[in-house]
């Protein structure tokens, strides 16, 4: 059973290493992140494709109002038969007819389609604009959560090589009769919680670069290596900088879509009267037929046909005027839904504002404990050495630092993703 233990060890060993070669180290900082993002992540390549949807759709809507050519060509063969009028015989000779075709036609609802069509890409333009605005802002808070998780798991690597000396050291003492062994049992549990932590924070920050790989479009063989560092990308001023901003809710993306959804409802309102006007169309066709055979048999084809029709509406049994009516209540829908986003978005900005109030303060008091934990750790361990504090303080100093770095990372994405929520309602990168 051991050999099978260590030679399945010895494999994983190799698998990992041959993986590990396999990766290509991608060096990006947090502006190269933003970048990389805009030009790689296929979700906003999408939203792009969209809006070139759009305009395909609305040129479709265009050119349906615009002269439309049709040509033609058809081959007739009666096999020999022969037509008998009166006791003579009239050979149907074998035929082909060259057709073309120009039509056009034109009415109030084609007109109304294309008005239609520019508030779709108008739409597709602002969903294009929020997805990367929203892109941005997510890879940035993303860089900046793994350089957090980062400083955090050095300080836990720091932690367990401090406590596993002091626990070689107690127990030294204990084999010298000079401590006792449950201060060494107890340091040694101290170590193994904080070694489980570490491990935890390893899987969620191995997590936490693949969704940012993910994010910038990095191939699935390249190994982020983040350059810059916590102190130097972390703008804390930022957040006071934000709340010195004036909220204009016009300016926000998701007031804009509801302003172009009224706009939108009130054209397809426009849309349903225009059934009531006349279509006018027109046509132009050309043939020219040709015999194969040495008899010409009766051409009925005229070379030259004109048309032109005027199709007005009279009467559809109320379907109209159903369409009318369904279609202005939505547009009173879309009405209110334009007034419930502008009262939202003010409520989610005075709340928004509140927490990242809330958020730097939190900050700001997190950050000196750390500082504070980190002294009386320091202090602790000094005085366990020389033996004026059990292993008890020493093990409740060290709970205590970890507590208190975690509530600060904590307070870290706590203040980055209220940076994120309010960056998003004011449009900013």
């Amino acid at each position: 059973m051991k050999r099978i233990t260590l030679l399945f060890f010895m494999m994983t060993f190799f698998l990992n290493l041959i993986q590990a070669q396999q990766k290509e180290f991608l060096s990006i900082s947090l502006s190269e992140a933003r970048e990389l993002a805009v030009k790689q992540n296929r979700a906003l390549q999408n939203a792009s494709y969209e809006v070139r949807k759009a305009h395909a759709q609305r040129w479709q809507t265009i050119a349906a109002m615009l002269p439309q050519v049709d040509l033609n060509m058809t081959y007739n063969s009666m096999c020999g038969y022969k037509m008998k009028i009166q006791g003579m015989a009239i050979p149907m000779n074998p035929n082909g007819t060259l057709g073309l075709q120009t039509s056009v036609a034109i009415n109030g609802q084609m007109v109304v389609a294309t008005l239609l069509n520019n508030i779709a890409i108008d739409m597709q333009e602002i969903n294009r604009d929020n997805a990367e605005l929203d892109l941005v802002v997510d890879v940035e808070t993303m860089y900046l959560t793994i350089l957090a998780m980062e400083k955090t798991n050095n300080l836990l690597d720091t932690c367990v090589l401090n406590l596993r000396h002091l626990h070689k050291l107690t127990s030294s003492a204990v084999n010298v009769g000079a401590a006792e062994q449950t201060d060494a049992d107890q340091i040694e549990v101290q170590v193994a919680q904080m070694e489980n932590t570490l491990s935890n924070q390893r899987r969620a920050l191995e997590v936490a670069y693949n969704s940012l790989a993910f994010s910038i479009g990095a191939d699935s063989h390249s190994q982020l290596v983040l350059t810059d560092k916590l102190e130097n990308v972390l703008n804390v001023d930022e957040a006071v900088k934000l709340l010195e901003r004036d909220f204009n809710v016009e300016d926000n993306n998701s007031y804009r879509l509801a302003e172009k959804n009224l706009e939108l409802a009130k054209k397809n309102e426009l849309l349903n009267w225009m059934a009531y006007v006349p279509t006018l169309s027109a046509y132009h066709q050309y043939s020219a037929k040709n015999y194969f055979g040495k008899d010409e048999g009766m051409n009925m084809t005229p070379p030259n046909t004109i048309g032109i029709t005027l199709a007005v509406p009279i009467w559809s049994s109320g379907k109209r005027a159903a369409g009318v009516t369904e279609k202005k209540i939505a547009r009173m829908e879309a009405e209110n839904d334009l007034a419930d986003a502008k009262n939202q978005l003010e409520i989610s900005y005075n709340q928004v504002k509140h927490n990242l109030v809330s958020a730097y303060e939190n900050f700001e008091t997190q950050k000196n404990s750390v500082e504070v934990m980190k002294r009386v750790m320091l202090s602790t361990t000094n005085k366990y050495q020389y033996g004026t504090v059990s292993s008890f303080d020493l093990t409740n100093a060290s709970t205590n630092l970890l507590n208190a770095h975690t509530n600060y990372m904590q307070a870290i994405l706590t203040l980055l993703n209220t940076q994120k929520a309010f960056k998003q309602l004011l449009e900013l990168r």
